[in-house]
């Protein structure tokens, strides 16, 4: 229910980097991306906007363009690109404290002003003013007129490269990520920001994010009795499935070529001959067959290797 912070994991080059100079702080030298799979409605930033977006931000926005300054600005606005949008986020993120501030300031006082006059604000209007309601003051705030507003359904999911800025915002999820706990942190926090580095190590890309909603897996005729789908980013390390297995019915999971692991969200049977409930883990060995039994209602994820690794 609380924004999470303005973020990135950096690349392995960079990790390695990292935590040759400060381990107490980035404890491992390997990458971290990962992928964000909705279970209730889903909200989060990530992403640059669309160079079309920015500039109409910029041009519709002055408080952004006043953090950012007119030269970055400008210059954005002359000839937008990799190089000038790194120029306007690089300008905001790293902006004094009294401007930054000021700027929120002026944003939150039109936006509030604007709202008792309208019977509504844009989505994203609406969403500066909950952030600058849980963190006052903090360039995060601003975030919300240069990345992407996503709103996910419950089902819906979205992955996250290496040196790609998000943050997410509000609803619950099931995460999936590589084994690395380096996280570098810029706004809409009160823990460690390394602002520098994360405007030197971000790709830049601009534009919408992939939405995954999932692929049907096993045969159709049997969605009466349990339904599962697979969803695979494009990463080495990870992919994902869902399970969901009416009462009284099972379901045998396709054999993993790799180690997989499960995880109960709900329901209560029986997973590879174990009792399982909410919150149970099942470990599955590489090629080991898994059957789901299902006593009440089970859903469930499993955790696996992707399979273009085994292509």
């Amino acid at each position: 229910a609380k924004a999470l912070s303005i973020q990135a994991h950096p690349d392995k080059t960079t990790a390695a980097a990292l935590h040759a100079d400060r381990p107490n702080v980035y404890k491992d030298a390997n990458h971290k991306p990962e992928m964000t799979l909705a279970i209730t409605e889903f909200e989060a930033l990530c992403g640059f906007v669309a160079h079309d977006r920015l500039a109409s931000n910029l041009a519709d926005v002055p408080e952004l363009r006043a953090a950012a300054g007119e030269d970055a600005a400008a210059a954005f606005a002359r000839a937008p690109s990799t190089a000038t949008l790194r120029g306007v986020f690089t300008a905001v993120m790293t902006a004094p404290a009294e401007r930054v501030a000021a700027s929120i300031d002026a944003l939150v006082s039109r936006l509030e002003h604007e709202a008792s006059n309208a019977s509504t604000v844009s989505p994203v209007d609406a969403l500066a003013l909950r952030l600058a309601s849980q963190y006052p003051g903090d360039v995060g705030v601003l975030c919300a007129y240069l990345l992407n507003y996503v709103r996910l359904r419950p089902g819906q999911c979205i992955y996250l490269a290496a040196n790609e800025p998000h943050a997410y915002l509000k609803g619950e999820c099931v995460e999936c990520m590589a084994t690395s706990d380096n996280v570098v942190r810029a706004g809409l926090t009160p823990k460690l920001r390394d602002t520098a580095i994360l405007c030197d190590m971000l790709t830049y890309k601009a534009g919408e994010p992939t939405v995954l909603d999932g692929e049907p897996i096993g045969d159709a005729s049997d969605g009466e009795k349990a339904s599962v789908r697979r969803y695979v980013p494009p990463f080495d390390e990870f992919q994902l499935e869902t399970y969901d297995v009416k009462a009284g019915s099972s379901c045998a999971a396709e054999t993993s070529p790799g180690p997989c692991v499960f995880l109960v969200r709900s329901g209560a049977g029986e997973m590879g001959g174990e009792k399982v409930a909410r919150g149970s883990v099942i470990f599955a060995k590489a090629g080991e067959a898994v059957s789901i039994r299902a006593e009440e209602g089970i859903v469930a994820y499993r955790a696996m290797i992707n399979s273009r690794v085994f292509a």
